[in-house]
């Protein structure tokens, strides 16, 4: 058999039969998030769990029975004013050191794209390492190289002038998950908790998930992370995305850790809002 004959892939849909395994893999593969050399995510059972409960599938890269790649791809519900819907909401993209290669990282976003938009019917998206060449369907880079801040509590501030949010393609979050959720009367912030080792540190981190308001949302970032986040996690760190500028983010407190792309898993063309999307976890 050829070396390149070796190489397959599977798809596994059951949380059960591929949980376990996949947590395992992360924990020996997935070593920093995009853009953060020499730190370290602390998966856990608990996140995966979460990750996968509303459906999706684990796309898997192997060399011939031994997993070399996996590409999380959790269902999620998302929201846009009225419309409600269904997307993939693609998450861990790892590959073991020794396979690791822009053609091997292709192959397994070209096999989960197909399985998402010609299997499911359903699009793809979800933040990556920055710039990658991916220039068609199924995978293809809506925006490049937006920035990742974070913030540690004595930096806040209150913002200087208020920002509203006028286009937000919101998670839809209706089940007890173990999602932070903090609620005023114009909205609410879904923080998801993260450990993350740095040295011979571990940071309790909070990561903004998603939000909705009907007034300003650097308003409502500041109270969620001043009136409750604070009081739990060292650290949060949130995305910049085509509405929530970076320089608004930065009257906050907010500095830059690292950049991203939002990539598109799709073969048809997508509705306006999808540039709005906001849903991000590491």
């Amino acid at each position: 058999m050829e070396e390149a004959d070796k190489y397959n892939f599977i798809a596994l849909e059951n949380f059960n039969d591929f949980g376990e395994k996949l947590l395992e893999f992360l924990q020996k593969n997935y070593k920093e998030p995009p853009g953060c050399s020499s730190f370290k995510i602390v998966f856990t059972t608990e996140y995966l769990h979460w990750l996968f409960s509303e459906g999706g599938f684990l796309g898997v890269l192997r060399y011939g029975e031994e997993w070399v790649g996996v590409a999380s791809c959790p269902t999620k519900k998302m929201r846009y004013k009225t419309i409600t819907q269904n997307i993939f909401t693609v998450g861990q993209v790892c590959i073991k050191e020794g396979f690791r290669s822009l053609k091997n990282l292709k192959s397994l976003g070209v096999f989960c794209g197909n399985i998402m938009n010609k299997t499911h019917g359903l699009p793809g998206m979800g933040p990556g390492v920055p710039m990658l060449p991916f220039r068609k369907a199924p995978m293809y880079t809506m925006f490049g190289n937006y920035r990742i801040g974070i913030i540690q509590k004595e930096a806040l501030c209150p913002p200087q002038n208020k920002v509203f949010s006028h286009y937000n393609f919101h998670l839809v979050d209706e089940k007890n998950s173990f999602l932070d959720k903090y609620t005023e009367e114009n909205g609410w912030v879904l923080c998801y908790p993260q450990e993350i080792q740095y040295k011979d540190r571990t940071w309790n981190v909070g990561v903004i998930t998603s939000y909705d308001t009907t007034g300003s949302w650097n308003q409502l970032l500041y109270n969620a992370c001043n009136k409750q986040f604070f009081e739990k996690y060292d650290q949060i760190l949130v995305y910049e995305n085509h509405e929530r500028n970076f320089k608004f983010l930065e009257e906050l407190g907010f500095s830059r850790v690292s950049n991203y792309s939002l990539y598109i898993f799709s073969d048809s063309l997508l509705k306006p809002y999808f540039l709005y999307y906001n849903f991000f976890f590491l």
